[in-house]
């Protein structure tokens, strides 16, 4: 039994789906590549592509539309019924303002919630992006290069960017980038009382399932600390690392192979990467080797930033690219 739909939930469903009977209890009615949001935002035909069904992801398995609200060994307990499991995964991610994460359960009143905003967006003059994270970069790069005219300010609450990142260089050569491309950086919270103030920070880490405020505990093993029977994974799961889609996906795998008797324990991520790139040809990235060096737009380009791997996880949910 597995609660959430999002990058760790199908990873782990689909590499368990030929050994186990799989259930995936999932509130949307369709996976949300939420990687590609902010060129979403930017460009509300994007969306579409951003948008995926669940009904190739599993051949024995089955995906339900319900949202957990409790979880424990034995099963989950649903807003519309109950299901059993011998296991029970949770796996249902963080919440984000729209569009980064979609709010809504139906994709169609999310692609008209998002084609308002963007918008919304075309039609203000001047644009205020608000944070110092990857969503607010990637968003404020990704308004410019869409809208080059535009007036875009980055407004930054401290004095750097990208502060997640263990490599300070790939803040200051995101900065760097950003000017070149015309976007003001302010420093310090000093916006410009642009006629369009976008908040790109807001994530929200709480399980709602298992009564946490926030991560919830695990082992090296993904079992939930005084759950019997509950693992989690992802967002989900406060483990040691970043809440990135990649670690993710990488969790998710190390689950499935500990449940097929493959693996035991969980070996933290060391050298993180973070590639940002700020519309399809720019960007910066933070590479995983010694001293994490920090590449610039053809890396990032080639990287990510042309396709922001739309096509892999279309071919991931059993979709052509």
């Amino acid at each position: 039994m597995i609660v959430g739909g999002g990058y760790a939930g199908v990873t782990l469903a689909r590499a368990l789906d030929d050994a186990f009977d799989v259930v995936l209890l999932e509130r949307r009615d369709q996976f949300y590549h939420n990687v590609g949001a902010m060129r979403g935002y930017a460009d509300a035909s994007f969306f579409e592509r951003l948008l995926i069904p669940y009904d190739r992801l599993l051949r024995r398995g089955r995906v339900v539309q319900d949202e957990a609200v409790l979880a424990e060994g034995g099963g989950v307990r649903g807003l519309v019924g109950r299901y059993e499991g011998d296991i029970v995964v949770v796996a249902s991610g963080s919440r984000h303002r729209m569009p980064f994460k979609s709010l809504f359960t139906e994709a169609g009143a999310f692609l008209r919630e998002a084609g308002r905003l963007s918008a919304e967006l075309a039609e203000a003059e001047s644009v205020e992006v608000c944070g110092d994270g990857p969503v607010a970069v990637e968003l404020a790069g990704e308004i410019r290069w869409r809208y080059p005219k535009k007036a875009v300010t980055l407004v930054v609450k401290g004095e750097r960017l990208l502060t997640g990142a263990g490599n300070p260089r790939l803040g200051e050569r995101a900065a760097g980038q950003l000017r070149e491309m015309g976007v003001r950086v302010a420093y310090g919270g000093v916006g410009t009382g642009a006629g369009l103030r976008i908040a790109g920070y807001g994530a929200e880490f709480s399980v709602p399932c298992l009564g946490a405020a926030g991560r919830v505990a695990v082992d090296d093993r993904f079992r939930v600390v005084g759950r019997e029977g509950v693992f989690a994974i992802g967002d989900a799961a406060d483990c040691g690392e970043p809440a990135l889609t990649f670690l993710a996906r990488r969790q998710a795998l190390h689950l499935a192979g500990q449940f097929l008797g493959k693996k035991a324990g969980y070996g933290r991520a060391g050298r993180v990467p973070m590639s940002v790139p700020l519309g399809p040809e720019r960007g910066v990235t933070q590479l995983p080797l010694p001293g994490l060096p920090v590449a610039g737009s053809w890396v990032t380009a080639r990287l990510k930033g042309r396709r922001l791997f739309v096509a892999e996880n279309r071919e991931r949910m059993g979709y052509s690219g």
